[in-house]
């Protein structure tokens, strides 16, 4: 009886040892792969700060644009922001978080910076539908060719960094203002302290 007693001890701590190792394997391995993930993003996002923004109005067709308002102005601005949404993926998704962008479209802090939204898509009138699904009336541009993303070859391939502050067409700031409030406070104060 004690051997059995013995054997089924033995068992048992080989089991849970087992079970312990895979369990640190695990952890260590996520955070290990955590942390290739972030220092990728900052290899990303170190790359892309301080690259110049090429924004060719001709080759994007603009939705939304009240009579008055050249889309030359965007051109022009010393500020903008931009936001780049492409055609991969769960666009409805996409368009459906655009209606945020309303409030800041309309908040004084950011003193009339252009936003600039550019959706790569082939299909205007399923785009144009989800938009006035999702109550986002403001103006931007569609670009059949992605001619925006082919131009500014340097563009981050991760979502997350498809939002970004340029002045005079240099990227300074990356990241969107709507998720993150500390990253909307740098928005704003590198916005008021130009003007």
């Amino acid at each position: 009886m004690k051997i059995l007693n013995i054997k089924s001890k033995m068992i048992r701590s080989k089991i849970c040892f087992y079970c312990l190792s895979v369990f640190f394997c695990n952890v260590f391995s996520c955070t290990s792969e955590k942390n290739n993930q972030k220092k990728e993003i900052y290899q990303e996002l170190s790359s892309f700060i301080g690259t110049k923004i090429i924004l060719q109005t001709n080759n994007l067709l603009p939705i939304n644009f009240p009579d008055t308002l050249d889309s030359n102005y965007f051109v022009k601005s010393k500020y903008k922001i931009f936001h780049f949404i492409d055609n991969y993926g769960c666009s409805g998704c996409k368009i459906g978080k655009l209606s945020s962008w309303n409030d800041l479209y309309k908040r004084s802090d950011y003193n009339g910076i252009p936003i600039i939204i550019i959706i790569h898509t082939n299909v205007i009138s399923e785009l144009k539908s989800l938009m006035r699904r999702n109550g986002f009336t403001f103006a931007y541009f569609v670009d059949f060719k992605n001619s925006f993303f082919n131009t500014n070859l340097k563009l981050p391939q991760r979502e997350l960094l498809r939002t970004f502050l340029t002045r005079n067409d240099t990227v300074i700031l990356v990241g969107n203002p709507l998720k993150n409030q500390e990253l909307d406070k740098m928005y704003r104060r590198e916005i008021v302290k130009n003007f």
